[in-house]
């Protein structure tokens, strides 16, 4: 009796240790992600207090759809008004529902927006990456910070408003459910749930297109390359396919069919401009890495899934660049890969110094972007390709906010309730975005609700159909010389109008300038015109001819 109570309490004690050191396992896990988190956020919200400027376009669309969410747009009918959106919609508003959501619990500041995209999408990211770092890596914790801190970017983007980071935490689920090697990795429900992943992605932004067609071409290969089973891809791949053609059918024939080369033509400029862009995120040190990790894991350790993530990326760049050039949004899509083939990186270290030299690449690829430099204005200034990421994550500080915040509140003054005034701009210096975001932006309090200030065609190649806005503005604010972002001749409607009010010929004489509205702002002149009569037939057919050239 007394040999069983002794055998029996050895086990118990084996029990309690095991458990034991179980617990300390989860403990230490939850601490490094929440610790890697809270640096991340803790630096968030001091890039955005602590900036000053003036948030538009990309970087404040669903800011702008999420306050106006919450305060009430979508009363009656919510949930057809949302679906609708999403058959007719780039932007639409289901991307907008979590950030709408969170501001209007916790407020519509910017800092409340970008702590919401932290919370809501990074830290959920985080969390599915390190159960991808404990499937992947002999060393989870060491794996899991190493990724987030030589890859910047993931952070900045969230930083500057992009709601696409919700995007990562899609597809790290849909690596989850792939990379898997336990007794479930061939159960047929696992590829089901990527297909319905891989479509929800696409909904939420439609440029994940590019991602869910490159994943599932990576699937393919890894069929053809090291005999996974086909029924696996034929079950994401009808999953995904009768998705589309029965919830998302007004997606899939109204935004996702559309001829997306030629609509982005004026977006198009060289690859040369794509890998300086990329690099300027990435670096080039760190992509040259990852191109040896599946030649090193397939050689030191029969393991070839890191040829997935190459794969997957390789397909979804050369894909968007013959539709477009990316910005700096579009690397979401090459997020997860990166961060994947981090993880697989960690497990191929076998000396003292690849140690070091993983950790050293960690610090200067984080640490390199808190140094101050002179940054480019847009895409086409950027002049080289980078060794390692040299984007800023200081804050941001705009000079003309004051001048701007003057001009909205003179057009508040100037246009009378009722009416509407036309942007006749399109340069990063002014546009109706920046016009109408002044004041959230610089935490200004809102003198005149800015519903008033609208766009104006701007772009040949999307906006050709669109010149009735231009013939039937109340008021047009017009800049001179044009503003414009593109390159020459993708935005002749501008050039052409803004010619037309310079010598007050063909359009412009239905309009008469303000008096005492007009102003210098940073190096251009500011002009109101208000429409005094009808823009004729005559008066269109001497400026039509002009466009498009």
């Amino acid at each position: 009796m007394d040999l069983l109570e002794r055998l029996a309490e050895r086990e118990s004690r084996k029990r309690h240790t095991a458990a034991s050191e179980s617990d300390r396992k989860r403990l230490g896990a939850f601490l490094t992600v929440v610790v890697v988190f809270a640096v991340v956020f803790t630096a968030g919200m001091i890039y955005v207090s602590k900036s000053n400027t003036i948030y538009f376009w990309d970087d404040s669309t669903y800011w702008d759809m999420g306050r106006a969410v919450a305060d009430g747009d979508l009363k009656g009918d919510f949930l057809r008004k949302v679906y609708d959106s999403i058959g007719t919609d780039d932007y639409n508003y289901l991307a907008a529902l979590p950030s709408a959501a969170w501001m209007t619990l916790f407020g519509q500041s910017r800092v409340s927006y970008v702590a919401g995209l932290l919370i809501m999408y990074v830290l959920p990211f985080f969390v599915l990456v390190y159960s991808l770092a404990k499937k992947l890596s002999k060393a989870p914790r060491f794996a899991f910070a190493a990724s987030v801190f030589m890859i910047p970017a993931t952070a900045f983007l969230a930083f500057s408003g992009f709601v696409d980071v919700g995007g990562l935490l899609i597809i790290a689920a849909c690596y989850n459910l792939y990379y898997t090697r336990d007794g479930t990795a061939n159960e047929i429900w696992r590829y089901i749930v990527i297909g319905i992943l891989l479509v929800l992605l696409m909904v939420f932004r439609k440029y994940f297109a590019f991602f869910s067609v490159s994943f599932l071409t990576a699937m393919a290969m890894d069929c053809i390359l090291f005999k996974r089973k086909w029924r696996n891809l034929i079950a994401a791949g009808a999953s995904a396919a009768i998705l589309l053609c029965t919830v998302f059918m007004p997606f899939l024939t109204g935004i996702l069919l559309k001829n997306y080369v030629a609509l982005y033509e004026g977006y198009s400029y060289s690859v040369g401009t794509d890998m300086r862009l990329i690099t300027r995120y990435f670096g080039m040190i760190l992509p040259l890495l990852l191109f040896i990790v599946p030649f090193a894991s397939a050689a030191r350790r029969q393991e070839y899934r890191p040829i997935f993530a190459w794969i997957q990326m390789l397909v979804c760049a050369l894909m968007f660049m013959a539709t477009q050039t990316h910005g700096q949004q579009h690397l979401t899509m090459y997020i997860p890969s990166l961060t994947v083939l981090v993880l697989f990186l960690t497990n191929v270290i076998s000396k003292q110094w690849m140690l070091i030299a993983v950790c050293l690449l960690a610090c200067v690829n984080s640490v390199n972007t808190y140094i101050p430099r002179e940054q480019p204005g847009n895409i086409q200034d950027i002049d080289h390709m980078a060794l390692i990421p040299d984007f800023s994550m200081l804050p941001k500080h705009r000079e003309d906010t004051e001048a701007v915040l003057a001009l909205k509140r003179d057009l508040d003054r100037a246009v009378p309730e009722g009416k509407h005034c036309g942007v006749l701009s399109s340069s990063f210096l002014l546009n109706d975005s920046i016009l109408r975001n002044v004041e959230p932006s610089i935490r200004a309090g809102i003198t005149r609700d800015p519903d008033y200030i609208v766009g104006l065609p701007e772009v040949d190649s999307r906006d050709s159909g669109r010149l009735e806005e231009l013939y039937t503005a109340d008021y047009i604010l017009v800049a001179s010389p044009a503003q414009t972002h593109l390159a020459a001749g993708e935005q002749t409607i501008v050039d052409e109008a803004v010619a037309s009010f310079e010598n007050g010929t063909d359009i412009a004489e239905s309009f008469a300038e303000v008096a005492g509205f007009a102003r210098e702002l940073d190096g251009f002149t500011v002009r109101l015109y208000e429409r005094v009569d009808d823009v004729g037939l005559y008066q269109r057919s001497l400026f039509e001819p002009r466009l498009f050239y």
